[in-house]
């Protein structure tokens, strides 16, 4: 299916669209999860599997949203299950990581999604291959996002450093979904100069 701008309900998809991945996604939810962090205009939260199902389905939303923004969307997947009342997290044991502001009119303008990997490879920003595979569990920076307002911010930096600092690690133990987009290079880069974990299915 393609865009038509001359079909009204196109130009109304794009722009919601286009205002989401500027802005962020909105909410009505007095509560996001686990307060961590706090800024001059944002909060920084957490939710786990413990969490209620109105948390998982807002979390959700903004996931699948902010997906459509990045060039890696078709790789992520992430659905609310319940059983017996509770919530089931997919295979691996993960946390989400929202930044939301403070206003009234509350938006989630970043995201950062961690999954436990049983391996990963090591690179070095200078070689184009890992020598091998380590068969050694991490903390993988599966997904990272921030609306398109909020980037060169420091949000993306505040929100990684914060979850480093929840699960006890550095930012050289956590290894990161690979390949990257320039942005996410970028990113890596400041955390992990010389070189990094690297976790790909594909390889």
């Amino acid at each position: 299916m393609q865009y038509c701008p001359d079909i009204s309900s196109d130009v109304e998809a794009h722009n919601q669209t286009h205002d989401l991945a500027t802005n962020g996604v909105p909410t009505t939810l007095d509560v996001i999860g686990k307060t961590l962090a706090t800024g001059p205009f944002w909060t920084i939260s957490l939710i786990t599997q413990d969490d209620p199902l109105s948390q998982h389905t807002l979390l959700t939303d903004v996931a699948l949203r902010a997906s459509r923004s990045l060039p890696r969307s078709g790789t992520f997947r992430w659905r609310p299950y319940r059983h017996d009342s509770r919530p089931v997290l997919w295979r691996w044991l993960h946390h989400a990581y929202l930044l939301h502001t403070n206003n009234p009119g509350r938006r989630v303008i970043g995201l950062v999604f961690v999954l436990r990997r049983p391996y990963h490879y090591p690179m070095r920003w200078d070689a184009e291959h890992s020598d091998g595979i380590v068969h050694s569990p991490t903390w993988c920076v599966e997904m990272l996002w921030t609306a398109y307002n909020y980037q060169r911010t420091g949000c993306a930096a505040s929100l990684l450093k914060t979850a480093f600092t929840h699960l006890g690690i550095e930012p050289d133990d956590a290894s990161w979904s690979h390949p990257f987009s320039e942005a996410g290079a970028a990113v890596v880069r400041r955390f992990c100069p010389v070189q990094f974990k690297a976790y790909d299915s594909g390889q």
